[in-house]
């Protein structure tokens, strides 16, 4: 958590740097899952934003 950007980062940035630092191979789907399971994670550290941009739904999460 603390080496995210403070800026809004898109849920696809965000699994690239999971799967860089866990050494993984997970999806957007999968981590947003899993984002979305942990309340830990999502009330104390990480903000969810939904943005459309282009007719496509954008994910974001930033720092809490």
């Amino acid at each position: 958590i603390k080496g995210l950007p403070n800026d809004k980062i898109c849920i696809v940035e965000l699994t690239q740097k999971y799967n860089e630092y866990f050494d993984t191979n997970i999806t957007p789907r999968g981590l947003g899952m899993i984002l979305s399971k942990s309340s830990k994670l999502r009330t104390q550290f990480l903000l969810k934003t939904i943005a459309w941009e282009k007719s496509k739904r954008v994910i974001y999460y930033s720092k809490a």
